[in-house]
């Protein structure tokens, strides 16, 4: 589903993050990619949605090249991946129903048969009766909780996640870290980056690779499992 073909990634300030690095992640397969902080792993998963492009090599998924796609190709690629990044927040000024609702509205699809689906998660997340409030009505955590689910509502065969628990209360983490569970269980792909191994030791499957000067390497689950951060 996804590979890398000898990419190397340099920064504009000439840090290299990544170097000749090869990448394969099968259709149904949960990676966690695991190393200290700031040494690349939210570049590769950027890199894997197309936001930034190798300075060498090949990025592939579902055997397209994805940075050679239009704009118009890569939306349309794009909406069938769950993205849950730092970055990508709730819109001031909207319900968090109209944020949920957003990307298949930008999509065109009829949102009704949605809303269902919004309410059941928003309530099994703890978010009960709150579809109606704006934005700036939930606390940070929360805000952080909707924008994941945002990500998985449509129930993407792709699903990038980088530092996903990032902010959250521990009961919104679980929560996240169930449903994340379930999608894999329904044929997702996960593939998510985590300074900290710990939160992933109990998820059943996973593989484990380690983002380390600018090497990607397969990281023994008996390592991971023992919870500690891995440098």
């Amino acid at each position: 589903m996804i590979r890398l073909f000898h990419v190397t990634k340099v920064h504009a300030s000439g840090a290299e993050v990544l170097h000749d690095a090869y990448f394969s992640v099968d259709r149904g397969d949960w990676v966690v990619v695991t190393g200290e902080g700031r040494v690349g792993k939210s570049t590769l998963l950027k890199l894997l949605c197309g936001e930034e492009s190798p300075t060498w090599g090949l990025v592939h998924v579902n055997g397209q090249e994805i940075h050679s796609l239009s704009p118009e190709g890569r939306a349309q690629w794009l909406s069938t991946v769950g993205l849950i990044f730092p970055d990508l927040g709730l819109l001031p000024g909207r319900t968090i129903e109209e944020n949920l609702l957003l990307p298949a509205l930008l999509r065109g699809e009829d949102v009704a048969p949605l809303k269902a689906r919004v309410a059941a998660l928003l309530d099994a997340a703890g978010l009960s009766g709150k579809g109606g409030y704006h934005t700036e009505e939930l606390s940070q955590s929360e805000q952080r909780l909707a924008a994941a689910l945002r990500a998985v509502l449509p129930k993407p065969s792709l699903i990038l996640a980088d530092e996903p628990f990032q902010g959250l209360s521990p009961r919104s983490a679980d929560f996240l870290r169930q449903l994340l569970q379930d999608l894999h269980r329904e044929g997702a792909t996960l593939v998510v980056a985590s300074a900290d191994p710990a939160p992933w030791k109990s998820v059943p499957g996973v593989d484990w690779v380690q983002l380390v000067g600018a090497k990607l390497r397969p990281m023994d689950a008996s390592r991971a499992v023992e919870g500690e951060r891995i440098g």
